[in-house]
C-alpha cells in the first residue's frame, strides 16, 4: 500500500504484478540490455524491500514556434524521479534515479518524432562494500580529461578521507538516436580518476578518458588538475595531453580574488580543436587557439553591483573581443555589449527584470536589442531584437505554473512570436510494508 502526497492531499494507491507490467513493456518498448538488467534488479529488490521511497518531479511543457515558414506546436512530457528501494546499517543503500524526457510535434514532425530521450537511468548502491559507490545504468560522466554520456557502470571507491578513486567504462550516447545502446566494440569508453586532498584548501586529480567515436575516430586524454584556497585567493589548473598524437591538448587556469566589496576573477584557455584522432582530419595541420576572460565587480550599495567584464579569443589570423558593463540588482540586470573583430561586429543593450510579487506569484522579462554586421563588406549593420516576458505561479507547495511570449527578429526572421508552457508538480511517496 502506497501514500501518496500531492499538495494537501494524501491518497492510498495499490500496485499489483510488476512482473507481468514488466514483460508487458518489453513487447511493447524497444529496450536495451542496460535497462532491461536494471529493471529485473528492481522487481528483484522491490520484491524483498522494508521500505519504499519515491521523490522526483513530473513536468510537461508545450512550445509554439515558426521555423523556416513552418508551425511547430511540439509538446514536452517527463520526470526526474529518485527511488529508495533499501536502506541498511552504515549508510548502506540501494537507489533508482531516473530522468526522461517525451516530445513530439503535432504539426510538423521531424524524421526523429515521437522521441523519448532518457537523460539518466541507473542504480546507485552505496557502501557495499564499505566506503564504495556504483552506478549501473545510463548515466553523465565527467573527469578533467573530458565527459560524455553513456550506458555502462562507474565505481567509486574512497580509499582514504583524502583519496579517492573513480573507474567507468560503457559505450556512449547518440543524441541522434537515445533510445538505443550502441555496441561497446564502435562505441566504447573508459576512463578514471584519481582525487587527492592531502589539505582541505589543497587539491588534485589525475584523469583518464578513452573514448571510440564510431569504430574508427577516437579521442584518449590524460589530465592533471589542481585547486588551491588561500585566504580570499582560489587557484584552479589544468593540463590534458593527446596520448595519440602525443602533444599538449589543453591548458587552463583561473584565479579569483574576493576582497570586501569586490571580486575579480580570470581565465586562460590554450587548446587544440576538438578533432578525433585516427581520421583524416587528425592529419590535417590545424591551429590551437586562445581563449581568456576577464571579470570585474563592485559593489556600490547593497544589493548593487557593478559588473564589467571582457573576454577575447585569439586565432592565428584574426581575434575575437567581446566587452560587457552592466549593472545588477536584486530585481533587475542592465548592461551593454560590444563585440568586434572575427565572427563580426555587434553593439547592444540587454534588459533582465525578476520581480518576486508574492509567496505565489512571480513575473520576469528579458529584452536584447543590437545592431551587428557579419561581414565586413556589408554596407550597413541589421537589427536584431529578441524580447520575452512571463508569469510563474505556485498556488500550492511543489506546483509551479508557467506561461511565457517571446518575440525574435533579425536579418533572418524578419519578425517571429512564440509561446512556451510548463507546468511541474513534485511529489512523493512512502511505502511502509509494515
Amino acid at each position: 500500500m502506497f501514500l501518496v502526497e500531492y499538495g494537501r492531499m494524501t491518497v492510498k494507491m495499490r500496485i499489483f504484478s510488476s512482473q507481468g507490467i514488466f514483460f508487458q513493456f518489453c513487447r511493447r518498448g524497444q529496450i536495451g540490455a542496460t535497462t532491461a538488467l536494471i529493471l529485473v534488479l528492481l522487481i528483484i529488490s522491490l520484491s524483498s524491500a522494508k521500505a519504499i521511497e519515491l521523490r522526483g518531479n513530473i513536468f510537461s511543457e508545450f512550445y509554439g514556434y515558426k521555423e523556416l515558414g513552418l508551425n511547430h506546436y511540439r509538446p514536452y512530457a517527463g520526470m526526474r524521479a529518485n527511488l529508495g528501494i533499501w536502506r541498511g546499517e552504515k549508510s548502506r543503500a540501494l537507489e533508482l534515479n531516473t530522468y526522461f524526457r517525451w516530445t513530439t510535434d503535432l504539426k510538423t514532425k521531424s524524421s526523429t518524432d515521437p522521441q523519448t530521450f532518457f537523460y539518466d537511468t541507473y542504480l546507485h548502491l552505496a557502501n557495499v562494500p564499505a566506503r564504495s559507490h556504483i552506478y549501473i545504468g545510463r548515466q553523465f560522466v565527467y573527469n578533467g580529461a573530458g565527459s560524455l554520456l553513456m550506458d555502462g557502470i562507474r565505481a567509486k571507491y574512497i580509499i582514504i578521507p583524502q583519496a579517492q578513486i573513480e573507474l567507468f567504462g560503457g559505450s556512449a550516447v547518440s543524441s541522434a538516436e537515445p533510445e538505443k545502446i550502441r555496441n561497446i566494440s564502435d562505441f566504447g569508453s573508459f576512463g578514471g580518476r584519481l582525487a587527492i586532498s592531502p589539505a582541505g584548501s589543497t587539491k588534485f586529480g589525475l584523469n583518464l578518458l578513452s573514448r571510440r567515436l564510431d569504430g574508427y575516430g577516437e579521442i584518449n586524454r590524460a589530465a592533471v588538475d589542481a585547486e588551491q584556497v588561500i585566504s580570499r585567493w582560489r587557484l584552479f589548473g589544468r593540463a590534458a595531453y593527446n596520448l595519440t598524437r602525443s602533444s599538449m591538448a589543453e591548458l587552463l587556469g583561473r584565479i579569483s580574488f574576493q576582497p570586501p566589496q569586490w571580486y575579480f576573477e580570470g581565465e586562460f584557455l590554450w587548446r587544440e580543436p576538438s578533432v578525433s584522432d585516427n581520421t583524416v582530419f587528425s592529419i590535417i595541420d590545424y591551429y590551437r587557439y586562445c581563449e581568456f576572460r576577464l571579470n570585474g565587480r563592485r559593489t556600490i550599495i547593497k544589493n548593487l553591483n557593478l559588473d564589467a567584464r571582457v573576454t577575447g579569443t585569439l586565432y592565428d589570423n584574426e581575434n575575437a573581443w567581446n566587452f560587457q558593463i552592466g549593472l545588477i540588482g536584486s530585481w533587475y540586470n542592465i548592461g551593454w555589449r560590444h563585440q568586434t573583430g572575427y565572427g563580426g561586429v555587434n553593439d547592444g543593450l540587454v534588459l533582465l527584470l525578476n520581480l518576486r510579487l508574492n509567496s505565489r506569484w512571480e513575473t520576469y522579462a528579458a529584452a536584447n536589442v543590437g545592431r551587428y554586421k557579419v561581414q565586413k563588406e556589408q554596407p550597413t549593420r541589421n537589427d536584431a531584437y529578441s524580447s520575452q516576458a512571463g508569469i510563474l505561479w505556485r498556488p500550492i507547495t511543489g506546483l509551479t505554473a508557467r506561461i511565457e511570449g517571446q518575440y525574435l527578429r533579425n536579418a533572418i526572421m524578419t519578425e517571429e512570436t512564440r509561446i512556451y508552457i510548463k507546468l511541474a508538480k513534485d511529489f512523493s511517496f512512502f511505502d511502509s510494508r509494515k
